[in-house]
């Protein structure tokens, strides 16, 4: 393989322009390449195709443009541009027998658009007029619609050309409409165009009239102001179909909007990251950071394909979850929420009503949570900004007691990390960003509380949560040398050791089994409730990714760049490695003699286990 540019799609084929300088022809029925043709440069962008014309245009890294048979991939002409490597991003389009040609200026906020003219074979090409100069770079091709060239920046600036070969003043190509640029960064704008209407996305989708006979564009509807649109836009019968990102959420939604209205036709959610995979025989369920729960029996596992959902968390689609690890809460139900800011938790328990999906709603503000909730004395730990870290009720979201509340600086606000729960399950630590750390515990006198027990001024603040294991707590400071392990013990909370990492952590500190474990960039290491490291590895794929699977004696990780490592839990040694085949983004399941895992792509994938 080889770097390509992105395929352009024919009548009848497909064209693929390769780094290297090959033009490739790919049949689309069955994805093989019979002939294929090397001009003298590397190419970094796609073909134009010669609309109604047996040629196709290819423009090269730097200078040329190359006019080659559709057929016979045969070299008719080649034409000078005369531009710089790395300045065209875009293939060229034709209208009426007009190349467009975008050559955006390097180290500036704008473009260049060349006007080429061509016989009526697509052939004998020269220049039609000057070029014109918009504002933005075009990293996206020209829209076609007949006799009309749409272009928007990366500026926002919406640039609509009429193409009139017959114009008596010598200038073909004529402005029919603009918008002028409003972005002041850069941003990836999509747009359509058809009849008398166009519609351009990229924070938001925005459809105009072209009113050719005032030159006027003006805008009839906007809307999803804030999410960014990633994919071209299409029009299927009276509907708009679009994918984009939506603010704050994971995934991709993929939806239809009315073209005349903006009323949503039909929406649905892609590549959503799973959150959670369970397992009952051979029957598998999955929650995403969506909020949505899919059930999969043996068949569809094999088969490749799971449609609708089989519940979700809320049916009103404003409403954008992105839920972040699963957190056991006991009796067989997992909690969810964000990283941070949340004021809502999901919660799903198999074989209850609506899915087992179930959603509450904290009696804090959003966006005042600052970490995932945390189990305690059969409540969710909720550290708030405000200072207080809450005890919820998993049932009303209100306080299950009155809240620890610590000494916090006038209209200050505090920014906690993860609490961590000491072995007994009757007191937990906390850090906050002022280089404090508590031990607090339960009290019921003179009203149920949250209680300081202890407290320690640190010299530096924790970054990242707390872990522990027996009686000893650890938190990871950070200095510009590198990141070091602090281990403390109660109930003073002095540090008793301290371990320089020589690098940042990328995961961790996580309670698995009896150990503590974290991982740098280079090595993961291991403690069992000592001030030293049990134990060092190094590690061989990076970055760890969510819950490892303590087994037997071993833990099984997942990593990022696609591969479980199965490690002896008493030594650190790695035992043996299998690879996913993609990236991955949780830990493994064990799923009979094998592993379920999440792929990055929201794709769960069966793959054997990693034995010796």
């Amino acid at each position: 393989g080889e770097p390509f540019a992105e395929p352009v799609i024919g009548d009848d084929r497909i064209y693929v322009s390769a780094r290297s300088g090959k033009i490739h022809v790919v049949n689309p029925e069955t994805g093989t390449s019979d002939r294929h043709v090397k001009v003298p440069q590397s190419l970094t962008v796609g073909v134009g195709l010669g609309s109604n014309r047996p040629y196709i245009y290819q423009v090269g890294e730097h200078d040329s443009l190359y006019v080659l048979s559709a057929e016979t991939l045969q070299c008719a002409e080649v034409f000078y541009i005369g531009h710089s490597a790395g300045t065209v991003q875009v293939p060229p389009v034709m209208a009426l027998g007009y190349l467009f040609v975008v050559v955006n200026n390097a180290g500036a906020d704008s473009c260049a658009v060349h006007v080429i003219a061509s016989d009526e074979n697509g052939l004998k090409l020269k220049t039609a007029q000057r070029v014109i100069q918009l504002r933005g770079q075009m990293l996206v091709p020209p829209i076609v619609d007949r006799r009309r060239v749409l272009f928007v920046t990366d500026r926002r600036a919406v640039e609509l050309y009429d193409v009139d070969p017959n114009n008596e003043s010598g200038t073909p190509v004529t402005t029919a409409g603009r918008h002028n640029a409003t972005a002041e960064a850069a941003i990836t704008s999509y747009a359509m165009l058809e009849g008398g209407y166009m519609w351009v996305a990229n924070n938001r989708l925005t459809k105009y009239q072209v009113q050719a006979s005032t030159g006027k564009l003006p805008s009839e509807w906007s809307q999803d102001e804030q999410d960014v649109y990633v994919a071209p836009l299409r029009l299927l019968r009276d509907a708009v179909v679009h994918v984009r990102r939506r603010q704050g959420a994971e995934g991709f939604t993929v939806a239809a909007t009315r073209a005349s209205d903006k009323n949503p036709a039909w929406q649905t959610e892609i590549a959503a990251p799973l959150r959670l995979i369970g397992t009952q025989g051979e029957s598998v369920s999955v929650v995403t950071g969506r909020g949505r729960v899919y059930a999969i029996g043996a068949e569809q596992l094999a088969g490749g394909l799971v449609g609708q959902a089989a519940a979700t968390a809320t049916r009103d689609e404003r409403l954008v979850l992105s839920l972040a690890a699963a957190i056991d809460v006991g009796n067989g139900e997992t909690a969810f929420a964000a990283e941070s800011g949340y004021n809502q938790i999901v919660f799903h328990k198999p074989g209850a009503e609506n899915g087992g999906l179930r959603m509450l709603t904290l009696t804090v503000p959003p966006g005042d949570a600052t970490c995932l909730p945390v189990p305690f004395a059969g409540g969710l730990l909720v550290p708030v900004r405000t200072g207080l870290v809450m005890l919820a009720d998993t049932t009303t979201g209100a306080d299950r007691m009155n809240p620890f509340q610590p000494d916090v600086p006038a209209g200050a606000s505090t920014n906690w990390g993860r609490p961590a729960v000491v072995d007994g399950g009757q007191e937990f630590v906390v850090a906050d960003d002022r280089q404090h750390i508590y031990r607090v515990g339960m009290n019921d006198n003179p009203a149920p509380q949250l209680k300081e027990l202890g407290y320690a001024q640190l010299g530096s603040n924790i970054v990242g949560p707390l872990a522990t294991t027996g009686t000893a707590v650890y938190g990871v400071t950070r200095t510009a040398g590198g990141d070091a392990v602090h281990c403390f013990t109660p109930p003073d909370l002095k540090p008793a050791k301290e371990t320089s990492l020589g690098g940042r952590v990328l995961w961790g500190p996580e309670r698995c089994g009896d150990l503590v474990l974290l991982a740098t960039d280079t090595e993961l290491v291991c403690w069992g409730g000592e001030a030293d490291p049990r134990w060092k590895t190094p590690l061989e794929h990076a970055p760890v990714v969510g819950r490892p699977l303590v087994d037997a004696g071993h833990v099984l990780l997942a990593s990022g760049d696609g591969f479980v490592t199965r490690i002896e839990a008493a030594s650190g040694k790695t035992l043996a490695a299998v690879a996913a085949g993609e990236p991955l983004s949780a830990g493994p399941v064990r799923y009979g003699d094998k592993l379920l895992v999440a792929g990055q792509g929201g794709t769960l994938l069966v793959i054997v286990s990693p034995n010796p």
